[in-house]
């Protein structure tokens, strides 16, 4: 056994094989050489991914900055058009609006604001409420009763009840403060006409109210 490793040793030793190492050896090494541009190549591929990743993680957050931005703004704009709860009374609101009513032929009865389940609303109650009130979007009901009376025809012009109550209501709903028609009650009385008209009246939101309205918009 120890013959055959003297062997060995020997053939290792050897000049021709020592040169054979060393050429296998500056082979490696050359063929080394050749992959370290790809190496770097993808060194700097992998950089730039990341640089790239960094950037569109900045660019996410600012889109998501700016969208939260132009929430905020557009809920301040809303809210202006909104009633705040003091005027959501039934005197502010014949006064503002009695003169649409007056140009469409119909003359404003009695007007009532009621919470959405009809119960009447108390000033007490009215000022609890204010400062109560949590985000979202609040809401009162105006009730309106208008009568027209029968008029004869002037030429070609015809009184149409639903008509004029319809060009009511668009003015009302075109207008700030923001209003929605809920539902229209017309009746023919033997001199005339008579119209229920319910209105929804959203309230704005007291926490915004300090809030001022950005210049841009």
């Amino acid at each position: 056994m120890r013959k055959r490793l003297y062997t060995l040793y020997n053939y290792l030793a050897s000049y021709p094989v020592i040169a054979l190492l060393l050429a296998a050896t500056v082979l490696v090494v050359y063929n080394g050489r050749q992959y370290r541009p790809f190496e770097s190549k993808q060194q700097a591929l992998l950089l730039q991914n990341m640089e790239l990743s960094q950037e569109r993680q900045e660019l996410r957050e600012e889109l998501n900055s700016l969208r939260q931005e132009d929430l905020r703004k557009r809920y301040i704009l809303f809210n202006q058009d909104f009633l705040s709860l003091s005027e959501a009374n039934a005197d502010n609101l014949e006064n503002t609006f009695q003169s649409v009513f007056t140009a469409n032929g119909w003359v404003i009865s009695s007007t009532k604001v009621v919470p959405l389940d009809g119960e009447a609303v108390s000033e007490a109650d009215a000022e609890l409420e204010e400062a109560a009130v949590e985000y979202g979007v609040q809401g009162r009901e105006w009730v309106i009763r208008v009568s027209a009376p029968r008029k004869e025809n002037e030429g070609d012009e015809n009184f149409l009840p639903l008509y004029s109550l319809t060009q009511c209501i668009r003015f009302l709903w075109s207008r700030s403060p923001v209003m929605e028609c809920r539902s229209i009650e017309l009746s023919r009385l033997g001199d005339g006409y008579e119209a229920t008209l319910s209105f929804f009246l959203p309230l704005r939101d007291p926490n915004g109210l300090n809030e001022p309205l950005p210049a841009e918009l």
